[in-house]
């Protein structure tokens, strides 16, 4: 099932054929559906050919998804090419590099800075006590942050540094980072327009935890990764560059956490607890798994929940891997069969569907928000705050101001401003759609509605690029106004859910 000529994705095979058995990847399949997490979708591959590929529906195959901190990656790798290409040097000092920020915010650097390189960038060894504000300033905020350690000597997770990485690289090839990797790199490993959304900062540099790929798209960067920067005879990244980025460069045994995090950190990606095997890895359980020696990789979206969940992911996953046989096996033609069949018909339950009340009619109409803030959009990103507005498109403003309510058999409208449609089944059926969002280039949805009670209605959103779920909760108020909570899980024990709170008076 060659894709085109340049697809790393060389064909589809059973697990048999590179050492697995079938009902040993449908177990592992079934064991991660058992955990708290939902596996939007998981495709697995060795040596050139995917053993397993399945997509939790209304999720699907051919939808970006979310990639939050795996997107460091994509952005290190175009750090790569660029390095390949002369452009830029792991060794050179960040002070010269962003020698016109500098400028340009009066900022005079201090010892430590001047020691910082690109390649602490890139091994989150920056040194500094804590990660500036991701906010409009984040350029000049990482400019400013006293850096309190020796350059090299501790790591410290800092997504800024990882975007300066991307911003790097569009001030020394003249192009943003998105069209020179589509240029350098994503024709010839396979990934196809589309395949790859990168949004951008206001400042116009693109965004590192802004990526959403398809799960496909990640899997074939991984394999660039197994194969050590080397397609089709071109070595298109050094290959003494690929492996330094693969080998640890900084100790993490002293980070919070699980023990895959304290493995170490390589360049812009992770170190594992089975020799040899490294990850790319982003909030909520975004994940590509690579073991060079087997040839081997594995990619994952998911809605993962911390502190549990997404570790017993990788545990599975793992395990699996390690379990792979040098030879082929037996086929076996009923396992397959099975393996397949469960592949195929994964998908999330139908949502509750209740009775419509008798006066169901009397919430149609035209409402205003009169108070607070309406903001149902994927916007909730892994930490405690929201800095997804930051990549929302200029055009579109974040805050509902007009909301119309429509009922139509067994279908909800909600028309939000006049350019958005969310069809909501009252059926609890969920439907993939697509509609006008605060990013224009991640328009996929899915969404049911039920009445609580007569004066109660719950619309559950799914923003099929990601995980983000909001809850809508609409309550007719004595005075006649809505009050229309936002509710989003943000899949972390113990963190309280990411709410707005509007309320919407009638106009018509």
């Amino acid at each position: 099932m060659k894709e085109n000529s340049h697809d790393l994705i060389q064909g589809v095979c059973s697990p048999e054929e590179i050492g697995l058995s079938s009902s040993a990847v449908e177990e592992c399949l079934r064991l991660l559906d058992a955990t708290e997490n939902e596996i939007h979708g998981i495709v697995m591959e060795r040596h050139g050919k995917v053993f397993c590929e399945t997509y939790l529906q209304p999720y699907g195959a051919g939808k970006p998804h979310t990639n939050h901190s795996l997107g460091k990656s994509y952005t290190c790798t175009g750090f790569g090419l660029a390095c390949t290409e002369g452009l830029i040097s792991p060794d050179e000092r960040f002070v010269d590099v962003f020698a016109d920020e500098f400028a340009l915010y009066g900022i005079e650097p201090d010892e430590n800075m001047r020691k910082l390189k690109m390649s602490h960038l890139m091994s989150m060894s920056v040194g500094m006590a804590r990660m500036p504000e991701m906010d409009e300033r984040w350029v000049e905020n990482f400019l400013r942050e006293p850096i309190v350690h020796e350059p090299g000597t501790t790591f410290l997770y800092n997504s800024i540094g990882s975007c300066l990485l991307g911003a790097a690289v569009e001030k020394r090839s003249g192009e943003p980072l998105d069209e020179y990797m589509r240029r350098r790199l994503f024709s010839a490993i396979g990934i196809a327009p589309g395949e790859h959304v990168w949004r951008k900062f206001g400042s116009s540099y693109v965004a590192e935890p802004g990526t959403s790929s398809t799960t496909r798209a990640n899997l074939r960067l991984g394999m660039f990764y197994a194969a050590y920067g080397c397609v089709n005879g071109q070595q298109l990244i050094r290959r003494d560059w690929m492996e330094q980025a693969m080998t640890k460069q900084i100790e993490t045994s002293d980070t919070p956490g699980t023990d895959d995090g304290a493995m170490g950190y390589g360049w812009q990606l992770w170190m594992c607890k089975q020799p040899g095997m490294v990850r790319f890895d982003g909030g909520q359980g975004q994940l590509c798994l690579i073991w060079p020696e087997k040839d081997m990789v594995v990619a994952i979206h998911e809605a993962g929940r911390y502190p549990n969940g997404v570790p017993r992911v990788m545990e599975l996953v793992e395990a699996l891997m390690a379990s792979a046989a040098d030879a082929a096996l037996p086929e076996n033609g009923e396992a397959l069969a099975s393996l397949r069949h469960y592949e195929s018909s994964r998908c999330v339950a139908d949502a509750p569907a209740l009775p419509i009340p008798p006066d169901a009619a009397r919430w149609q109409g035209d409402y205003f928000i009169c108070e607070g803030s309406f903001r149902p959009w994927i916007e909730v990103a892994p930490v405690q705050e929201d800095f997804y507005h930051l990549f929302y498109s200029p055009s579109r403003s974040a805050d509902v101001r007009f909301m119309r309510l429509t009922l139509n058999d067994n279908q909800l409208l909600l028309t939000l401003d006049e350019e958005t449609q969310l069809y909501a089944d009252l059926t609890g059926k969920w439907t993939p759609r697509k509609a006008v969002t605060v990013m224009e280039d991640l328009p996929d949805y899915a969404a049911t509605a039920r009445f609580l009670d007569a004066d109660t209605l719950r619309v559950s959103l799914r923003w099929l690029n990601g995980w983000c779920c909001p809850e809508i909760t609409m309550h007719r108020m004595d005075n006649g106004q809505l009050k229309i909570t936002v509710e989003k899980d943000m899949l972390a024990d113990g963190r309280e859910l990411f709410t707005h709170v509007a309320q919407a008076v009638r106009i018509r």
